[in-house]
């Protein structure tokens, strides 16, 4: 069939367009999420440290009250051994004073390595919870950024859509419809035109040998049809 194929080629540069922005947004959104999905990871991150700080002050407070109770119990047979009368009793009470005494000599040692655990992970922890400030804080620029860009090229997107209304009605009704089965179809890319060129006597889109009688007829300002992928066909030579 006849027709002006500049009409369809204005609608084709403004769909080809559509289908750039709606993948920007895709991956603007996909990058929203991988941005959420960092800042998750970080924030692990830091609750795993504060975790383990946790773990750490309960080691120390475990050993402090053990060792209270070791104190205690001697301070109680101190008092009990001052009442004692018979020789064997007091001896065993000694007995167990001096083994209450290496209990807490044990004790201190073990609250003090415990303290020095907490010391040495909280300069971790102070370095993890700067660092989480900081990467939080350039999270939230890349987010702003990347929301910012999502509604600008939604906005594009709008305009764009409107724009394809009125460039439709601009084309032949028959030639909008076999150019639309063409871009329907399940085997074309809608990232590619479904309109090219034959010039040089190949098929622009698929880069097929496109037959004498084809040409000839794109020349003379026929659509035709590639064999090889269906694509509509004219000639810039027809445009002169």
């Amino acid at each position: 069939m006849k027709g002006d194929p500049r009409p369809l080629l204005a609608l084709q540069a403004i769909e080809l367009e559509i289908v750039r922005h709606q993948e920007l947004l895709a991956e603007n959104a996909s990058g929203q999420q991988e941005i959420m999905r960092q800042a998750a990871a970080e924030q692990q991150k830091l609750l795993a440290v504060e975790q383990q700080m946790e773990r750490f002050r309960s080691e120390v407070g475990r050993h402090e009250q053990a060792l209270k109770n070791h104190e205690e119990a001697k301070s109680k047979l101190l008092k009990q051994s001052a009442t004692i009368k018979k020789n064997d009793e007091y001896q065993v009470a000694m007995a167990q004073i001096a083994e209450q005494d290496r209990a807490i000599s044990k004790g201190e040692e073990a609250v003090l390595l415990a303290m020095e655990q907490v010391e040495k992970h909280q300069k971790v922890l102070d370095e993890t919870r700067s660092s989480h400030d900081q990467f939080k804080a350039a999270t939230a620029v890349r987010i702003r950024e990347a929301q910012a860009e999502h509604a600008r090229l939604e906005q594009e997107l709008g305009e764009l859509q409107t724009q394809r209304t009125t460039a439709a009605t601009a084309v032949e009704p028959e030639l909008l419809r076999r150019y639309e089965a063409v871009r329907a179809s399940r085997t074309h890319s809608k990232r590619l035109p479904a309109l090219v060129s034959v010039d040089g006597g190949v098929c622009a889109r698929c880069h097929r040998q496109i037959p004498n009688k084809h040409c000839e007829e794109a020349r003379h300002g026929e659509i035709a049809t590639c064999e090889g992928c269906a694509a509509l066909l004219y000639s810039e030579a027809a445009l002169q």
